[in-house]
């Protein structure tokens, strides 16, 4: 978390270890990341957000359902239909 708001690092990685084991204040992080240029930024980030079941995170998903990389909008359509 704190190398994702403070340190250069790469965001794939980073985004990938915090869907591993999100705290309900990643949201935050993982919705402002959703027209992140990397598809697996915005992978990472459909896994956070579909765990946690908000309004905001549900906005979030929807623009992710529309995502040109298939996986990404796979997984976000998955975590909306559930």
């Amino acid at each position: 978390r704190r190398t994702l708001r403070e340190g250069p690092c790469d965001p794939g990685i980073a985004y990938r270890a915090l869907s591993l084991c999100p705290s309900e204040e990643d949201d935050a992080l993982c919705r402002r990341a959703v027209g992140h240029a990397d598809w697996y930024v915005r992978l990472a980030c459909a896994d956070v957000l579909g765990r946690f079941v908000r309004p905001e995170n549900l906005a979030a998903l929807s623009q992710l359902g529309a995502d040109p990389v298939g996986i990404v909008s796979q997984r976000a359509l998955s975590f909306l239909e559930a």
